[in-house]
Order: structure tokens, then C-alpha cells, then sequence
């Protein structure tokens, strides 16, 4: 998925400019990587039964944690 989202910052110039991460793509390469790995830590905190789902009482005890992240959340419910 990162490695997508870079690929669409710059137009291709040959047929395999899309195999690639150029020098001008790199940046968006390591911005989409540190954000996808910011979303997995947000995600592991509010799992804390650690079954890969997030409920709604999880998601209703980590509201501190999410808005931490996203800004308020005015109605949770």
C-alpha cells in the first residue's frame, strides 16, 4: 500500500518507471510507511484482548487514545 501511494505522487516517464521507487517518490515511500506503522500502534492499544478486532467497549475506552490521533470525537455512540 505504501509503496502505491508513492508511485502516484509522479507521473511515469517509461514503461517501467511504475516497477520503482525513484529518488522524488522515496519521500512519499517513507511518509506512507511511518503512517501505516502509526496506524497499527493505534489499532494494537485500543485491541487490548489482542483478537485483532477492535469493539465497542474497546472503542469506547480508548476515545482518549483515538482522539490523541484524529482530534475530538464529539458523539461516540
Amino acid at each position: 500500500m505504501a509503496f502505491n501511494a508513492a508511485k502516484t505522487k509522479k507521473k511515469s516517464v517509461n514503461d517501467y518507471d511504475d516497477d520503482y521507487i525513484n529518488w522524488v517518490e522515496f519521500r512519499y515511500l517513507l511518509l506512507a510507511l511511518r503512517m501505516y506503522a502509526e496506524y497499527y500502534v493505534a489499532f494494537a492499544r485500543i485491541d487490548t484482548d489482542d483478537d485483532r478486532r477492535i469493539s465497542r467497549e474497546e472503542f469506547v475506552a480508548g476515545k482518549h487514545e483515538l482522539e490523541r490521533w484524529v482530534g475530538p470525537i464529539m458523539d461516540i455512540n
